[in-house]
Parts: C-alpha cells; structure tokens; sequence
C-alpha cells in the first residue's frame, strides 16, 4: 500500500478532488487508509460514492459524430484506486503463478508484452519472406470492447479459474451498481447507471478484461494448434487488441470465424470496418497476396505492397514506405517547446517529459536506424544550449552526463537507441515467456548461423553479439540481431552463455549482466555512459575545472527541473558560471588579450576575482552575506529554534568574535558563522573554515 501511494502519479482526482499528493500529506504511513480497506475486505463492499465516476470522452479518429470514435475514460476518487491497485497486484501475482491466462494475452500483465508481441508477428513474417512460406494475419477491432463485457463472464472464468468464492464476491461488488456523469461540451450529464462491462480508468479494468477474454483466446489456441501443430503462436492479444496468425488463408479464415462465433456469445462484436489483413507469400513473385477475408458477409480491408497499418504502434507490412516522419514530429515538437516562452527550466522540464519519452518505444521496436536519431540530436541539441544560455562551445557532456554529476543528465536518442536495441534483445533471449523465449533464441541462432556459415546452436548467440569480424551475406535482410548486435559493439559489450542456467550474460566494465539483471540493463547501460561523461568533464582543464565541485552535493543542481529559489537572471549565469564561459577577460580565448579586472584593474578578471575579491565589489558581497543569513535564520524559525544573537559577541564567553547567528532549541545552542568561498577547487573551503 506505501509502494502504491509513493509511486502514484498526480493524475486528475475524482469527485472529491482529492489527489494521492493530499494522501501523501495526511496519511503519509497509510495508516488510515490500511484501517478502512481492511473494513472493506472484511465487510466484501466498498461504500457507494466510491462507485460514482466521471466519464471523460477521448477522440480516436474517425467521424466525431459516432459514438464508436470516442474512447470512454473514467476517474474514480483516489481512495478507491488505491483500494483497487493493491487489489489487482494481488491478482496478477496469483494469475501468473496459476497460469490463469494463457501465454496470447500480454495486455496488463506483467511482461514486455507490447515488445514480445510485435517481435513474435514480424519473426513469422520474416520467416514466410524467407522461407518461401506463407502467412496470414488478421488485425481485429472489437467496438466498445472494455463497455460490452458481461460481469458474469468474468465471475464465471475466475470461478473455474480456483479463485475462491470470497474474492469473487469482493470483485462482484466492486463492479456492479456503478454510475458515472459524462462531461460534454455542455457540461455534465445527470448520473447514469453502469450495468455491465468494466471501466477504462479503473486499475482492476485491465485484468477484469482479459479474465473475460480468456475463453475466447483459449478457443482460438485450441482449433489453431488442430490446424497447425507446428506453430506455437496462433493468437496475440493485448487487452481486446486480438491479432490471429495462420499458415495458409483457409486457416485464418477459419480462426476468424471462431473468434466472431465465441465474441457474439460474450456480447462483443467485431468492426469489420477497422479490421486490416494481410496474406504474404515468399514465393515469386513475393508480397502481399490479395486474398480477401470475411466477418459474416462484410469483407474486411487488405493490405497491398507499401501499405501498412499500425500493429501495437508499430508498423506491419510489405516494403513498407517507412520514412523519419514520426522522429520528424518528435523533432518538430522539441523545437517548439524548446523555442517557446516558458520559463528556460520549465523547457527543460517540457522537453525531459514529452519529448524524450516519446522516443524510447521507437528505439525498442527497432523503427529507425541510428542516423535518424543522431539527426534529432544535432538539431535539438543547439537549442538546449540556447536554453540555458550557453554558447555552442559549451562542452557536451554538461548537456548529457548525470544529475548526480552536477550535469543536466539529457539523454542522447542515437545513444539510447543503441542501448535499448541491446535491452530488446536480452529480453527477449530471457523472456519469462517460454514460447518468446523459444522464438527469440531460435531466431537468433539462425541469423548467427547464416554468418558463420554453421548450424544453429545457442553457442553462436554470443558470438554474433561480440565478435567484430565476421562474414556478411548480400541476401540477408536488417533484423533486430543484426541491428543489437552494431549497437552491442559501439558499446564495447561482451556477450557469453551460461551453462549453469543456459541464458546468455552481458559483461560491461566490471558488472555482468545476467538474466535477474533484464530489468535494469537499460539503466545500468546508461548511468555507466553518464558516469564516463562526468569523468570526461571534471578532466577539462577549463569548462570541467569547478565539476568534481558542484558534484559533491545533489542540493546544487536541484533547481534544473522545477526551477525552485532562482531567477532568471541566476539561470543566465550559472550554467556558463559553472563552465567557465562567462564574458570575463580572464577566460577569453582571444590570445594576447588584456586580462586585467575592468574594474579594479590590479589582477586578472576571473571568476572567482570578480564574485570575491575584487574590493569595487565589496557592497554586493556585503548584501549576499546577509541575504543567506537571513535565509538561515528563517529556516531555522519554521524548525522552532530561536535567534538569541545575530553579529553580537555572546555574553558570559573569553570570546570576542561576533558570530553571524546564535541559535537555541531544547537547551541546545548552535554557533553559525558564514561565508561564501567561490573558487575553482576544495581547499577554498578548508581556507574559510580556518
């Protein structure tokens, strides 16, 4: 429940208005909420008004005028989602150890599913492509599928499923009796009864669904392994996105037909209008073949040579026209932001949290090559400097090292891509799921196998992965190996298999990677480039000179992201502060320059001269001084310690220095003096305490 609350975003509260941030603030140890849920529990109810929702509208395209076009959205109060998450990790913890969902469904479970599925689709694409085969899929779109599922579906299929009657009547509850308001243009609605289905918005929807789903999927596995034995997958489902794949256009054909016979008996009905299919055959000709499908009498959408449609975001077809045109918009959406009027942190901030994130999927399925990346970089990257005010000579690695290293910690998308495509590919090898698993490592070991020229083996994974010369074939095509094992070698990753678990392993530096490391491969693969940064920085003789400074404490870089207690003008001048790279005669590149202090003219004009020693500036010094003894003596006050003294010599001591400030609490006195040491290395505050 703590993990829950922590982790929880501040998404738009309920009717009440209470966000999880009030929670946090009133009841940080859960303690209240852990008392009324334990009620809950006992009692198998929820209370009523935690039942009541708003109902958001959110376009997906198409005609505004039909209803089918809108995705319904509901926001519960807080309390009842927190009530409901703890619920649903229970249940998939459950699920996944009984093996309650079969290995088609991927859809809010606890696996890379949106990953597995799409590389499982495009390895028997491939594979036909290669292998002068065939393949047929059906893209299936079920209308309103989350609103239309019976609630006994589900309470039947948890029964059989061993859930315990219990349970199911705390979920029973939980979905029926419901009601929501739906906002339109006009306002609110008046509140309308929910009677069946479950809601998008609720944390327990997701599984909710797919336990009602499960038959249906089941059915399918069943006639598809009578039809094709040989294929382990014949369905991927992610939530009620429903993909079937078969050998031949009769099979598909035929799994089409059950999964419209077995939808109608669960009151789901498929669009055939939004449903797409492709049949494509290795043979030569090679392509698409244009075989038509059918749901009942309506004939469903075939995709021709360059056309393409969307497949859990990521694009199927065949000689796909498949140019930058979605890095081109990310592009295009990190020059707006990063050239608009916000603040310069709030840009930083913008551009970390739509920008940036809107990349990663694209870097883990494998869209783009690296160049395309390295292209965002470039031209975004000059308008980073701009933002915080640094001329284009700024050092790199200010811009993309870590937070921690006193850097701005802005991730490289051609650098990422390579370690995601390395991500990807581990994952995959290691997947929980024994069928991905078994098709990735198969898939692999063929590709290495047409390398070196042997037979397929597990040994010639890491191999592929490590080995910088080996023999290149014309007639083999880009594949996610291929492109994991370029991005593995710029990394200078080494790759083994281990025969103690049979699972490759990743060496990087003096960490090794195995397979209870997949989940962090990642970040760990990127905080190591950071920390190279940051070292590569500090070792500049000029703009990394004050770094291994401004690294000591993570207080000095807290106001990169929300812009706290600084100013505009404090922004103008730290980042190049930092760097070295104010307009001071000091630090001019200009050779044979005059670098004398324009003001006092007695020494040169550096940095730290003119923030501290440069006497024309001595009044400014005076008011920073007493500015940050002010800011202390009020910190102090919301502490409950009291100011006895401030700049006095203290009475009953042999002393006569005035401290700056003379705090009590508790019979505790505490004795402050301060200064403000600015200079470039550690001894300025060894000097000052002196």
């Amino acid at each position: 429940m703590l993990e829950r609350l922590r982790k929880a975003e501040n998404t738009s509260p309920g009717s009440d208005g209470i966000t999880y941030k009030h929670w946090r603030a009133v009841d940080p140890e859960c303690r209240v909420l852990h008392l009324i849920y334990k009620i809950c529990l006992q009692n198998k109810r929820i209370p009523s008004v935690w039942k009541e929702s708003k109902t958001i509208l959110i376009p997906k395209g198409g005609d505004p005028t039909d209803i089918k076009n809108w995705r319904p959205i509901a926001l519960y109060r807080t309390i009842y989602k927190i009530y409901t998450s703890c619920l649903v990790d229970r249940l998939r913890t459950w699920s996944t150890n009984e093996g309650v969902f079969c290995h088609a469904q991927k859809g809010f479970m606890p696996h890379d599913g949106v990953i597995e599925h799409n590389f499982a689709l495009q390895t028997y694409l491939d594979n036909a492509r290669r292998s002068q085969g065939e393949a047929c899929v059906a893209l299936l779109d079920f209308s309103n599928a989350f609103g239309s599922m019976p609630t006994a579906v589900i309470s039947t299929t948890l029964r059989r499923a061993g859930i315990g009657d219990d349970m199911i009547e705390v979920l029973e509850d939980i979905m029926n009796g419901g009601s929501t308001c739906i906002a339109t243009e006009n306002g609110m609605t008046q509140p309308t009864e929910v009677n069946s289905g479950v809601r998008q918005g609720c944390p327990l929807s997701g599984f909710l669904f797919n336990a009602g789903l499960e038959s249906v999927l089941r059915a399918i596995n069943r006639r598809g392994q009578e039809l094709q034995p040989s294929t382990q997958h014949h369905c991927l489902a992610y939530a009620d996105d429903v993909t079937l794949i078969a050998e031949n256009p009769e099979n598909l054909q035929q799994l089409i037909d059950l999964t419209h016979e077995h939808s109608r008996d669960l009151a789901l009905e498929i669009n055939p209008r939004k449903c797409v299919t492709l049949h494509l055959s290795g043979r030569v000709p090679r392509g698409p073949r244009m075989t038509e499908f059918h749901i009942q009498e309506t004939g469903i959408q075939m995709l021709e040579e360059f056309q393409s449609a969307k497949f859990l975001g990521r694009l199927i077809g065949f000689n796909i026209l498949n140019e930058n045109d979605r890095i081109d918009q990310i592009n295009a959406k990190g020059r707006k932001i990063l050239n608009s009027k916000l603040a310069p942190w709030q840009r930083i901030d913008t551009f970390w949290s739509f920008v940036l994130p809107a990349t990663i999927f694209l870097m883990r399925s494998w869209q783009y090559n690296k160049t395309a990346y390295e292209t965002l970089d470039r031209e975004l990257r000059a308008l980073i400097k701009k933002t915080l005010y640094l001329p284009q000579r700024a050092a790199n690695e200010y811009l993309y090292g870590s937070s921690t290293g006193g850097a701005c910690a802005i991730p490289i998308a051609a650098e990422d891509s390579d370690l995601f495509l390395v991500d990807t590919a581990f994952k995959l090898l290691t997947s929980p799921d024994e069928a991905i698993r078994a098709l990735a490592r198969e898939d692999c070991a063929r590709v290495a196998s047409g390398r070196f020229d042997q037979a397929p083996s597990m040994d010639l994974i890491p191999r592929l992965m490590t080995e910088e010369a080996t023999p290149r074939r014309a007639f083999q095509h880009q594949t996610l190996w291929s492109k994991a094992r370029s991005a593995s070698l710029r990394l200078g990753l080494r790759w083994r298999w281990s025969l103690l678990n049979e699972n490759p392993v990743i060496h990087s530096k003096n960490k090794e990677l195995t397979w209870r490391d997949r989940k962090m491969i990642a970040s760990f693969l990127r905080n190591s480039l950071r920390s190279r940064r940051d070292d590569a920085l500090q070792q500049k003789p000029d703009q990394g000179k004050t770094m291994h400074l401004v690294s000591a404490e993570r207080a000095s870089s807290h106001f990169l992201k929300d812009g706290k207690y600084i100013s505009f003008a404090d922004w103008r001048f730290i980042h190049r502060g930092r760097l070295n790279l104010l307009p001071v005669n000091g630090a001019r590149r200009a050779p044979n320059g005059d670098t004398r202090c324009r003001r006092c003219g007695q020494f040169d004009e550096t940095l730290p001269h003119v923030i501290n020693h440069c006497m024309r500036h001595s009044n400014a010094m005076q008011m920073r001084h007493n500015a940050l003894i002010e800011r202390i003596k009020a910190t102090a006050q919301y502490l409950h310690w009291t100011t006895i003294f401030q700049n006095q010599i203290v009475p009953g001591t042999n002393q006569t220095s005035r401290p700056d400030l003379v705090l009590q609490k508790n019979g505790q006195a505490i004795f402050i003096d301060v200064t403000c040491p600015f200079e470039n290395g550690s001894t300025a505050f060894t000097v000052a305490r002196h």
